[in-house]
């Protein structure tokens, strides 16, 4: 099977809604203002691209590499990150209530001024990790 392999292309703006991007290779998109609720990005390797301000809810990223990936005032509700690689992400002022990040790396990422309510860390990797003044309750 041949991996899609892609490189600093641009979609911002766009409605993705439900797309499957699983396996895919897009290093350096910008998928900033898009619509891309219930997409899959399962297995994708997504370095350095750039969700600033998508809608994301409902999203399913388990197993990507989202590495240097900025994710700042996107909406993430309910999104899965399952066992993904989430090292230096950037989640700064994101919507990230009952998301799953069960099993992820959260090393050294930022989650900062998130709203992590109900979100659930089973086994996450911690390492550094910035997690101050966001808004966490427990479930």
């Amino acid at each position: 099977m041949t991996r899609f392999i892609a490189t600093n292309g641009s979609w911002s703006g766009r409605d993705l809604r439900g797309f499957d991007f699983s396996g895919m290779d897009l290093l350096g998109f910008d998928f900033s203002d898009s619509l891309l609720c219930d997409a899959n990005f399962a297995e994708a390797r997504l370095w350095t691209s750039n969700f600033t301000g998508s809608d994301l809810s409902y999203a399913n990223f388990t197993g990507a590499d989202c590495s240097s990936t900025i994710f700042n005032g996107a909406a993430l509700q309910f999104a899965s990150f399952h066992g993904a690689k989430l090292a230096n992400a950037h989640v700064m002022l994101a919507d990230l209530r009952y998301c799953n990040f069960n099993e992820a790396d959260l090393t050294l990422a930022y989650l900062m001024e998130s709203n992590i309510e109900s979100a659930t860390f089973h086994k996450a990797k911690f390492s550094s990790t910035g997690l101050a003044n966001g808004e966490m309750t427990p479930p």
